[in-house]
């Protein structure tokens, strides 16, 4: 049933998701620990420039982690790839950013 879950992702693709993934769930879950809630305290941003800086944040992260998994040397940049990687980390880090709207 789940053989194939996951065909068309390449192993580092599937890793550089997973780190997003990881810290999303992190964020929502250890507030107290997070970067981000430290810059929104620090900064004092609230709404939609503590969203945009979170999905900065979190595509700050993708190229990274695409950077340390090597896929960023591979990467074209097409719509394809735009929707695979940053659509997937912009989603994550709507769930951040509600974990920090929610502590408010």
């Amino acid at each position: 049933m789940f053989v194939n879950f996951f065909d068309g992702f390449t192993a580092t693709q599937l890793i550089t998701m997973l780190v997003g993934a990881i810290y999303a769930v992190f964020q929502v879950f250890v507030p107290q620990l997070s970067p981000l809630a430290w810059l929104q305290e620090k900064l004092l941003l609230a709404d939609l420039k503590m969203q945009f800086l979170v999905q900065g944040f979190f595509m700050i992260l993708a190229v990274l982690a695409m950077w340390v998994t090597g896929e960023l040397a591979g990467i074209g940049f097409t719509l394809q790839s735009l929707i695979e990687y940053f659509g997937v980390f912009y989603g994550m880090s709507q769930l951040a950013y509600q974990g920090l709207k929610a502590r408010q």
